[in-house]
């Protein structure tokens, strides 16, 4: 466990190194989510959570990849899985910044605009978010342990795009259903939880496959 919060560490250091792209990124989202309204408010709102997940995964995995840290872990007594967990680590902490960026725009916003979705609805939707940004991250993260450069820039940009149209069907559908929040919030997250136990045992195999290290 100590590798691994070291290694989460160390990544979470490397935040600094793309703090001007990460800001930019950020700001724009915000921005467009504080002046959307209608459909397109659903759509930056997910986006405030998957965002922090795309950062806190292939924008710190990208920028350490150009860095060459297989070459640095080969050096480091860190076995394999240990990296690997790491990568999944950087991902929850970036749900949970992403989260906490939701409810607080959410709360900004809720002062400013009269005609702003309500609380159930603003669960539910944060709900989406975590399933939407957690099966990016299961694209994201495999698809750099196995592969460098353009292939998975290509990749990730994908599974960025996706989920987020994804979880807009998906709202649309609970709320034409009218299914009942506590129980969708529920199997949105034992969803995500079953995805990121798959994810992980994918890039474990194609990272332990990897000739460098």
């Amino acid at each position: 466990m100590k590798n691994i919060l070291k290694l989460t560490k160390m990544s979470l250091y490397n935040l600094n190194s793309i703090k001007k792209m990460m800001i930019w990124a950020i700001g724009f989202i915000v921005v467009a989510a504080l002046l959307s309204d209608g459909e397109s408010e659903s759509i930056y709102f997910v986006m405030l959570i998957n965002i922090m997940g795309y950062i806190f995964t292939y924008m710190i995995m990208a920028y350490e990849n150009l860095s060459d840290i297989d070459i640095l872990i080969s050096y480091i007594p860190i076995n394999k899985k240990d990296f690997v967990k790491s990568r999944y680590l950087l991902g929850i902490i970036g749900v949970i910044v992403g989260v906490s960026l939701y409810f607080l725009v959410h709360l900004i916003k809720s002062r400013f605009s009269i005609n702003f979705f309500e609380f159930r609805y603003m669960l539910e939707l944060a709900s989406v978010g975590i399933l939407s940004t957690v099966f990016s991250m299961a694209i994201i993260i495999p698809a750099n342990l196995a592969f460098d450069g353009i292939k998975s820039r290509i990749i990730s940009l994908i599974g960025f795009m996706i989920p987020i149209s994804v979880s807009t069907a998906i709202e649309d559908i609970v709320n034409f259903t009218g299914t009942y929040i506590k129980s969708f919030s529920f199997s949105m997250i034992l969803i995500s939880f079953i995805i990121i136990l798959v994810s992980y045992n994918i890039s474990y195999i194609v990272y332990n496959r990897k000739e460098s290290i």
